[in-house]
């Protein structure tokens, strides 16, 4: 490395504790105020404190489609909440299998998963205000869908 990507990289060592405590809080805060969603599958806490939280990604019951994900995300983005569809940890091969030689449908339980999927705001920097917020308006945004549908 030249010596700027190292004094950033050893600047952001320095920080990787705090950054990774703050991010188990945030998903300790996710899951106990998204908790009672039965329209949610939540990822599983991680029991022992240890491990990583790259992104907070959650993923909607069977009966909702890529379409109704992509409405509950577009409402979202309407109250100014940055969720985006979100690949889980396996289906991102699907999506771009293609570059190693499998087409789609060849994971069709993995890509209707990913299809469901939806990652939230995840930064160090989220109140806890902040986390109840978003898991309000997603709480919302899936029940005017399931009511649209109804």
């Amino acid at each position: 490395l030249d010596d700027l990507r190292a004094a950033i990289a050893a600047n952001r060592l320095r920080r990787l504790d705090a950054a990774i405590e703050a991010r188990r809080r945030l998903a300790d805060l996710y899951l106990r105020h998204l908790a009672g969603q039965t329209e949610l599958i939540l990822p599983a806490p991680r029991g022992d404190g240890g491990g990583c939280w790259p992104r907070f990604c959650v993923r909607l019951s069977d009966q909702f489609t890529r379409f109704d994900r992509d409405e509950i995300l577009a409402g979202m983005r309407r109250h100014e909440i940055a969720a985006s569809e979100g690949p889980l940890a396996v289906p991102t091969l699907p999506r771009h299998g293609h570059r190693i030689g499998h087409a789609s449908g060849s994971y069709p339980v993995s890509e209707r998963a990913s299809d469901r999927a939806i990652c939230l705001p995840f930064y160090e920097g989220l109140s806890e205000r902040e986390v109840e917020l978003v898991a309000a308006t997603l709480e919302l945004m899936i029940s005017r869908n399931s009511f649209r549908r109804e």
